[in-house]
């Protein structure tokens, strides 16, 4: 949770202070810190999908909890399903 949060409090700020920076060494750091943002997001999520699932469906529901939730192949398939059901792209 506390990687969660140091993740949501510092991508947007440094994607934005980054776009106009020219020093090879800052952008490393910056790029430093969003790694590290996203280790402490993910260091824990092996461990929790695991104690999640019983041991018989353990492997088939973490990969599809993954594939489906974390950046897999089915994200953009629900995103587009879930715009063209709901119709968001309509303006009254």
């Amino acid at each position: 949770m506390i990687g969660l949060l140091f993740a949501t409090a510092t991508h947007y700020p440094l994607h934005l202070r980054l776009a106009g920076v020219k020093d090879v060494a800052l952008v490393s750091l910056g790029v430093f810190v969003l790694i590290l943002a996203t280790v402490f997001t993910f260091n824990m999520l092996g461990t929790t999908l695991a104690k999640l699932f019983p041991t018989r469906v353990r492997y088939t529901a973490m990969s599809t909890a993954f594939n489906l939730g974390f950046f897999g192949s089915f994200t953009f398939v629900v995103a587009v399903g879930l715009t063209k059901t709901l119709d968001l792209n309509h303006v009254p």
